[in-house]
């Protein structure tokens, strides 16, 4: 009998969640899920389900809709879909301003800085900001020390 395994992760990228799923994991799940939602899973590929954390199922979903297609530049690096703000405002999180400093510092209100945020997230699926900053280190958008 083939043990099944579930990843829990942080990381909620193309790459790294096709690569999980490509090596045999049963269900991927971000680990910010709330913890019943973790037993769910757990439960789930015990019982041969496969849990998928809502933030990465589209790009499963993309995969399994265009096969033969190339996926747009936009999906390989979401990085790229964002605007010149969403970047400024990406960086200001990656030097760890707050939500009114990064308004401050960029010149617009703390309730822009939250939309901006919103689209960031929604743009990269992921769920926090250290998972959106993990992104653009990765990338090569930015350093670890947010430059």
């Amino acid at each position: 009998m083939v043990a099944a395994s579930l990843v829990i992760s942080a990381i909620g990228d193309e790459a790294t969640v096709g690569h999980a799923i490509e090596q045999g994991a049963a269900g991927y799940l971000l680990k910010d899920s709330r913890p019943r939602e973790v037993i769910a899973g757990i439960v789930a590929v015990l019982s041969g389900g496969a849990p998928i954390s809502p933030g990465v199922a589209s790009y499963l979903l993309r995969r399994l809709r265009n096969p033969s297609r190339p996926t747009p530049p936009a999906a390989n690096n979401p990085l790229e879909a964002l605007t010149p703000r969403e970047v400024e405002v990406l960086r200001a999180l990656t030097r760890g301003y707050s939500y009114e400093e990064a308004g401050e510092l960029l010149g617009i209100s703390k309730n822009t800085i939250g939309q901006h945020i919103k689209q960031i997230y929604s743009k990269l699926a992921v769920n926090s900001r250290s998972e959106a900053v993990f992104q653009a280190i990765q990338a090569g958008w930015l350093s670890s020390d947010g430059r």
